[in-house]
């Protein structure tokens, strides 16, 4: 009996060494706690820039605006100042905005990608035609309507 006695003895006397030797103060425990709280915002704060960012990495971008019943026009950004703001189709003249928004889209996109390979922004009838973008006709409903306004 007196040594199973004193084996538990030795049990709880390892436990207790190995309680004091990681324990830790209440303040050492708020400091850690803050310090790691700290790095997980620094590092979602990080991600969520990058993120956020990394599409307009070059600064350029394309906001296509207009309405159904004005037509449609793209606009091409460099750091938030106008680099582009195409109101009509080009190479059409006197052709006025795009028809469908879907357009504009196309067009800029092609525009700001040849911007990106440092070639010139021009457009080609080709171009126009591989993107089957709608060329209104000079009588029709949707330009008189435009002239109206």
């Amino acid at each position: 009996m007196i040594i199973a006695n004193s084996s538990r003895l030795r049990k709880k006397t390892r436990m207790i060494d190995l309680k004091e030797k990681y324990k830790m103060e209440k303040t050492q425990k708020v400091i850690l706690s803050m310090g790691i709280a700290l790095c997980l915002t620094v590092g979602i704060l990080l991600f969520l820039h990058m993120t956020r960012h990394a599409p307009y990495e070059d600064g350029l971008r394309l906001e296509v605006k207009g309405s159904y019943n004005t037509g449609w026009q793209y606009v091409i950004y460099h750091h938030k100042k106008v680099l582009i703001y195409q109101k009509s189709i080009p190479v059409v003249a006197g052709s006025g905005a795009f028809v469908t928004k879907e357009d504009a889209q196309n067009i800029g996109n092609l525009v700001l990608a040849k911007i990106r390979k440092n070639e010139l922004p021009v457009i080609q009838k080709t171009d126009l035609e591989r993107f089957n973008v709608q060329i209104p006709e000079k009588d029709s409903v949707f330009l008189r309507a435009k002239a109206q306004l």
